[in-house]
C-alpha cells in the first residue's frame, strides 16, 4: 500500500515537474522527479527553492537527486541550528557505505532529511514519507549515494538563518572514484621458479577468458597428440616462424607440454598469424595433429566483445588526459604547461575554454611526471634539474596550483622513481612526500584499472610500445592503432625480455576486465580512436621537446596536446597549450 500511495503522489506531480523542467533548461534523472515532488510538497518556501535550484542548475544537463540535494543544502539551510555532532555520524556513515558499493542507507537519508523538512513550517511531510523507504529507492533505480554538501567544505549562513561551524569534508567525498587494480607492492623474486610462475598465472587467467567467450572442447598439447581430433588447444606462444617452404610454424605450451603448430600462411590465417605475439596466449583449432605436431585451421585471440555496452557518467563530467610532463628535463615545456594550469583555474577569456576547465573534474597524469636521473646514458646533460627528489618538489609546486575541486590521479612511467620494469608500483612517497601532501592527489602503480562515475577506465603508461610496434611491423605515428593490437591479445606487454618485467605472480598487465577507456602516453604523441566494442583509445601528447630518444626512433612529438573527454557522452575535446596560452583545436 505505501508504494501505490507514494505513486499516486508522484504521479499526481507529474505536469507541474515538467513545467519546472522546461524552466531550469536541463533534464531530470528519473529519481529527481521523485525527491523534488516530495521536497515541493506543501512547502511554503517553494518559490524560493525553484529560485535556488534555476539560478545554480543552469549548466547542468541532468540534474540528479544528489544535485537537488547539495545545492539546497547549501542554498536553504534549515532555521535550526545544524548540530555537527549529528551530521558528523552521517558523514562517516556515507563514506563506508560509499566505500562498500551501496547507496545511502535508511537511516543517513533520515538524518539528511531532517535538514530540508524544517522548511515545512506545519511539519505535514514525515520523514518516513520521503524517500527512506529503502525498497521503493531500488525499485526506481534512485541513486542517492550522496556526498553531504558536495563540492564546499564549509556552510555559508544566509540572511536570517543561524548556523554553528560546519565539518569539515574530506576532497575526496567531492569525488566518485574507484581503484579496481593497481599494484601497490612489487616483491621481486629473480629465480626461475618465480617466472614460471607468473606464466602459470598468465596462461591460466586467459584459459578463463577463452572459456568465458564461449570457446568449448578444448583438449591439451598431449591429448591432442594422442586423439588427433580436431578439437580447440589453448596455447602460450614460445616461438614463432616462418619456414623455408613458406609456411608459418609456431612453438607453443600448455601446463602438459609443448607442441608444434603448422599454420598455412594463406588468406586470413596468414593476416592473423602476423599479428601473433611471442608469449602471448591463443587458442588453435586443430584440423589434424600426430604424435609430432597439428595443423592449424584457424587462429582464435581472446580479444575483446565486438558488441558491448560501455558504461556512462549520469551527468557531465569531463577528464583531462596528459601524460611525458618531464619536469627536470632541459627541454621541459614550462611556460605551455603553466598555460594548462591557467586553463584548469578558469584563467582565460575564451568562454568555451572557460565552460571546458569547469566542467573537468579529474585530471589524469599517464606517467613520466619528471625526466627522472640515471633514466638513459648521459641523461645528465639534457637534465635542469639533477635531483630527482627536487624534481617531485617541483612538480607539486605546479600541480598545487590546480583547483582542489580536480581530483589529480599520477600513474608512474619509465622516467619516474618507481623502478625500471612493469609493473610499477606507485612513485614511493620516500621520494616525492611532497605530492603526497596534496590533497587532491591520488598516487597509483602502473597499470591501473579505475572506475570514474561508473565508467572504466585502464591506465598505462606505454613503456615498451615501440617494441611491439616493431614486432607487428606498424609505425608509431598512430599510437592508438598500436592500443588495437593489444586489445586483441588481451595483454599491454607480453613479451618477457624486450622490456624489464617483473617476475611476480600475478600478471598485471593482462587485460582480463574490458575498459570503457584505454589510455597512455610514452610515445609523445596524441592520437583518438574509438575502436570495436566501444573502446575509446587515448595516447596523450607531451609537455617535452624533442630529445635525443625521439631522435633515434624518428618521432615527431605531438607537444602541450591534452585530450578531454566527457564521461556523460564519450565526446571528445582537445586543446593544445603553448607559450601563448591554450586553445581548443577540436570539439568543444
Amino acid at each position: 500500500m505505501a508504494l501505490k500511495f507514494r505513486a499516486k503522489i508522484f504521479l499526481a506531480r507529474v505536469d507541474e515537474i515538467k513545467n519546472l523542467v522546461k524552466e531550469l533548461k536541463c533534464n531530470l534523472d528519473p529519481t529527481a522527479f521523485l525527491i523534488l515532488s516530495s521536497i515541493l510538497d506543501n512547502i511554503k518556501e517553494r518559490n524560493r527553492i525553484i529560485e535556488v535550484l534555476r539560478e545554480k542548475a543552469g549548466n547542468i544537463d541532468i540534474l540528479t537527486s544528489k544535485e537537488i540535494l547539495r545545492i539546497l543544502m547549501g542554498q536553504i539551510p534549515s532555521r535550526e541550528k545544524i548540530d555537527k555532532n549529528k551530521i558528523q555520524p552521517l558523514v562517516t556513515e556515507t563514506r563506508r557505505e560509499k566505500n562498500q558499493g551501496k547507496i545511502l542507507s535508511t537511516s543517513a537519508f533520515s538524518t539528511l532529511t531532517e535538514y530540508i523538512v524544517p522548511l515545512n513550517e506545519d511539519k505535514s511531510i514525515k520523514t518516513d514519507a520521503k524517500l527512506n523507504d529503502l525498497r521503493l529507492r531500488e525499485e526506481i533505480k534512485a541513486d542517492i549515494n550522496l556526498n553531504i554538501m558536495e563540492a564546499q567544505s564549509t556552510i555559508e549562513a544566509h540572511s536570517g538563518y543561524e548556523i554553528e561551524e560546519a565539518v569539515s569534508i574530506g576532497p575526496e567525498d567531492q569525488f566518485d572514484f574507484e581503484v579496481i587494480l593497481s599494484p601497490n607492492v612489487i616483491r621481486i623474486n629473480d629465480s626461475v621458479e618465480a617466472f614460471r610462475k607468473l606464466f602459470i598465472n598468465r596462461y591460466s587467467t586467459f584459459v578463463k577468458i577463452f572459456l568465458k567467450k564461449g570457446l568449448r572442447n578444448v583438449t591439451t598439447t598431449s591429448g591432442v597428440m594422442k586423439s588427433g581430433k580436431g578439437e580447440y588447444l589453448i596455447i602460450l606462444v614460445r616461438e614463432k616462424f616462418v619456414t623455408k617452404t613458406g609456411n608459418g610454424l609456431l612453438i607453443g605450451e600448455d601446463l602438459e607440454g609443448e607442441i608444434r603448430v603448422h599454420v598455412p600462411l594463406s588468406g586470413l590465417l596468414a593476416r592473423k598469424f602476423k599479428h601473433i605475439l611471442l608469449d602471448s596466449v591463443i587458442a588453435i583449432k586443430v584440423k589434424k595433429a600426430s604424435k609430432e605436431y597439428c595443423v592449424a585451421e584457424d587462429i582464435i585471440f581472446p580479444d575483446i566483445p565486438h558488441i558491448r555496452e560501455r558504461a556512462r557518467a549520469r551527468q557531465r563530467v569531463k577528464v583531462a588526459f596528459l601524460s611525458d610532463i618531464h619536469i627536470g628535463s632541459k627541454v621541459f615545456l614550462k611556460n605551455a604547461f603553466i598555460n594548462f594550469i591557467k586553463f584548469l583555474r578558469g584563467e582565460i577569456k575564451d568562454k568555451k575554454l572557460q565552460l571546458l576547465a569547469k566542467e573537468i573534474k579529474y585530471v589524469i597524469v599517464n606517467g613520466d611526471l619528471v625526466d627522472g636521473v640515471g633514466v638513459y646514458p648521459d641523461q645528465r646533460k639534457e637534465l635542469r634539474i639533477v635531483n630527482i627528489y627536487e624534481q617531485y618538489e617541483q612538480a607539486a609546486k605546479y600541480l598545487s596550483q590546480i583547483p582542489k575541486n580536480k581530483l589529480i590521479i599520477i600513474i608512474p612511467g619509465n622516467h619516474d622513481a618507481a623502478g625500471k620494469f612493469v609493473p610499477q608500483p606507485p612513485i614511493p612517497e620516500e621520494i616525492a612526500g611532497a605530492l603526497y601532501d596534496l590533497p587532491n592527489i591520488k598516487i597509483l602503480g602502473n597499470p591501473a584499472l579505475i572506475k570514474l562515475h561508473g565508467v572504466r577506465i585502464l591506465l598505462y603508461h606505454g613503456y615498451g610500445l615501440e617494441n611491439l610496434a616493431a614486432e607487428i611491423g606498424i609505425g608509431l605515428e598512430k599510437p592508438t592503432r598500436i592500443l588495437i593490437e593489444t586489445l586483441r591479445i588481451r595483454h599491454l606487454m607480453p613479451e618477457w625480455g624486450r622490456i624489464p618485467i617483473a617476475p611476480i605472480v600475478k600478471d598485471y598487465l593482462i587485460i582480463e576486465e574490458v575498459p570503457d577507456i584505454l589510455a597512455t602516453g610514452h610515445l609523445h604523441i596524441a592520437d583518438v580512436r574509438i575502436t570495436k566494442g566501444g573502446i575509446l583509445l587515448i595516447s596523450s601528447g607531451a609537455f617535452q621537446g624533442l630529445t635525443s630518444w625521439q631522435k633515434q626512433l624518428g618521432i615527431k612529438p605531438t607537444l602541450g596536446i591534452v585530450p578531454i573527454v566527457d564521461l556523460s557522452t564519450y565526446e571528445v575535446s582537445i586543446i593544445k597549450c603553448h607559450d601563448a596560452g591554450c586553445e581548443l583545436i577540436a570539439g568543444g
